[in-house]
């Protein structure tokens, strides 16, 4: 089926855009991070006391206004750091976000390079698989395009989020030169009108969840950067 942007990928990097400041809290609060404790192996260890179910978000927030035992209040510390004030987040939002990065930390950890991808068994060996990694970035390693003398000319294209205007864009920010010879490897066509498609996107949610996706790209113009727009995505 076809979902809206708002709902897949842009959902996505509000999601990443949250984990980042729990990131930043656990780094720099107290100004010297809170894994100048928790990384101690004598001491709790949140990130799996998270993945186990064995610390709830009510339970987390509690320690962390009212503290306990060794663990001091840390509410100050936290509305203290510099994207929690940016954000504007209240208290609330801020633990949430520092609990939502360590329970992301914790499914990270579960997904492997090597876990089972649902597809039909048909279709295993033809899957070109493109990987969406967790900060919308991915590589395409090998595209392939004609120029206008009819030379087939390949290339490996690293492309990151450049997001305008509520715009889901993509900008090549390395491109590297493979040449022309054929050595039978897939491809993904750039067009003459410089529009492509990912027939295969995979993307592991911050949840642990994988998520497959048929996307289709156009060139988008601008003066400052080459940039690509997600016209269509479809789940599959």
């Amino acid at each position: 089926m076809t979902i809206p942007l708002q709902t897949s990928i842009a959902k996505e990097v509000n999601l990443q855009q949250h984990i980042a400041i729990g990131k930043k809290i656990y780094d720099r609060s107290f100004g010297r991070g809170c894994g100048a404790c928790h990384d101690i192996s004598s001491n709790p260890q949140l990130v799996e006391l998270i993945t186990a179910k064995q610390l709830d978000k009510d339970v987390f927030n509690n320690v962390l206004e009212n503290g306990k035992n060794a663990m001091p209040k840390a509410t100050a510390a936290i509305m203290a750091v510099g994207p929690v004030v940016k954000a504007n987040y209240n208290k609330y939002q801020a633990f949430d976000a520092v609990y939502t990065f360590l329970e992301y930390q914790g499914n990270q950890r579960q997904v492997s390079e090597s876990d089972v991808i649902d597809i039909p068994a048909d279709d295993e060996t033809n899957a070109f698989i493109i990987t969406l990694n967790a900060d919308l970035s991915f590589t395409i390693p090998r595209l392939e395009y004609f120029d206008q003398t009819g030379n087939r000319l390949f290339f490996e294209v690293d492309f990151v989020f450049s997001p305008e205007e509520n715009r889901l864009l993509f900008e090549p920010v390395s491109i590297r030169e493979l040449g022309s010879a054929d050595n039978g490897e897939q491809t993904i066509l750039l067009n003459g009108d410089l529009s492509f498609e990912i027939s295969f996107l995979k993307y592991i949610a911050p949840e642990g969840e994988q998520h497959n996706f048929q996307v289709e790209f156009s060139f988008f113009p601008s003066t400052e950067k080459l940039l690509f727009q997600v016209i269509n995505l479809t789940e599959i």
